[in-house]
């Protein structure tokens, strides 16, 4: 498995980049029997790896609050009040750090004499919010 990993990771003979795109979150992540998760309703920059991991942490509260049962209209506003402030709160840091990776000049010779007195460790208790969720 190791030497077909290797196979794929070596095939591209270029990289190809392209902009990030910095969307709002939807004023309404449903509509009728149709809710959104993930970056459909709230997309968001990369700078904290978060994507894919909203989009499950959106499943499960959504699983959750559809096992209490109940109207699908009023599940899906709880759903929405009940992510929105931490969906939003990743937005504004990914954006935060999405300044702060692309600092230029003495800015950026700052940025990296700061992270490196800070250490690893620093950093990543600084994330735990982001880390540690559990619903």
């Amino acid at each position: 498995a190791c030497d077909e990993l290797e196979t794929i990771l070596s095939a591209p003979k270029n990289w190809i980049s392209w902009a990030g795109a910095d969307l709002d979150s939807l004023a309404a992540w449903s509509r009728g029997p149709l809710v959104l998760v993930g970056d459909a309703a709230h997309a968001t920059l990369p700078y904290l790896a978060q994507g894919a991991a909203m989009a499950l942490e959106d499943a499960c509260v959504l699983s959750q609050l559809l096992a209490k049962g109940g109207d699908p209209a009023a599940i899906f506003s709880t759903f929405a009040k009940t992510r929105r402030p931490r969906t939003a709160r990743l937005q504004a840091e990914a954006r935060k750090l999405a300044r702060i990776y692309h600092l230029g000049g003495i800015a950026e010779s700052a940025r990296n004499a700061v992270m490196a007195l800070q250490g690893g460790e620093s950093l990543a208790s600084r994330y735990g919010w982001v880390y540690e969720w559990r619903p």
